[in-house]
């Protein structure tokens, strides 16, 4: 029996499936391909986005920890907690209100020491002029007032250069006057007022006598004399015109 020949393959025809078949496998590859090189680039796009998303984040919570720290220093300043937020100015006025009143008590203070202190000055000052009163000499009708005031501790002695004698020899005498009525109050401070014009009235009398002549017995009573006159008229007030009543020489000293 004869062998059947095999079949020969068979021929892929020009331009048909095959080719057709061969020029669509580019294609695909082409877009896959465009696909792989876009997913490879998109994390770069992204990332510029996702760091300025994140840094904006970190810089709110940052800012907000420096507001909360600021309020929380500026609170144990003032001592209060400020009800405003620290930037609007709010806990500013309430610091600039505590401020005030903090200067307003110390002032308060210290009119209450300086009140305190004048209180404690004026007492005594008080004290002082009533224990003045006090101790102030009563008026005494019959008191002995010195032609020369005492009041500076020095002498009460007026001292002179007799008549002649060239300034080498000199007396020392002592005088007081007693006033002529008792209501006049005021002969005492009328005698201190006028205390040089006394001396100067006596110096004059007494220099125009000589040694021998002050050594007389008489002539002292006759200058007693001739002084108070002098002195009446030097002394006399509106009520007393003769005021002194008696003049006293209580020390006669010639050397």
């Amino acid at each position: 029996m004869a062998e059947k020949p095999a079949p020969a393959p068979a021929q892929p025809a020009a331009g048909g499936d095959a080719a057709a078949g061969h020029g669509a496998a580019p294609e695909g590859g082409e877009a896959k391909s465009s696909k792989s090189g876009l997913m490879t680039f998109l994390p770069l796009i992204l990332m510029p986005a996702l760091c300025a998303g994140a840094a904006y984040g970190v810089s709110v919570v940052f800012l907000k920890k420096i507001d909360a720290m600021q309020t929380g220093i500026l609170a144990k300043v003032v001592g209060e907690i400020p009800k405003g937020d620290a930037k609007t100015g709010a806990s500013k006025d309430a610091a600039h209100g505590d401020a005030k009143k903090a200067d307003a008590h110390g002032d308060a203070k210290k009119a209450d020491a300086h009140g305190a202190d004048a209180d404690s000055h004026g007492a005594p000052k008080a004290a002082d002029k009533g224990a003045s009163k006090g101790t102030e000499k009563a008026d005494d009708p019959d008191e002995s007032v010195p032609i020369v005031s005492s009041d500076s501790g020095g002498p009460t002695a007026v001292t002179v250069n007799p008549k002649g004698t060239s300034g080498k020899r000199y007396l020392v005498a002592e005088i007081y006057v007693k006033r002529q009525a008792a209501n006049d109050t005021t002969f005492k401070s009328r005698v201190e007022k006028k205390t040089k014009q006394l001396q100067e009235i006596t110096t004059r009398e007494l220099e125009s006598y000589t040694i021998e002549e002050l050594q007389k017995p008489g002539t002292k009573n006759m200058i007693q004399g001739k002084l108070l006159a002098d002195f009446n008229r030097e002394l006399s007030a509106q009520g007393h015109s003769s005021p002194v009543g008696k003049i006293i020489i209580s020390k006669w000293i010639m050397q």
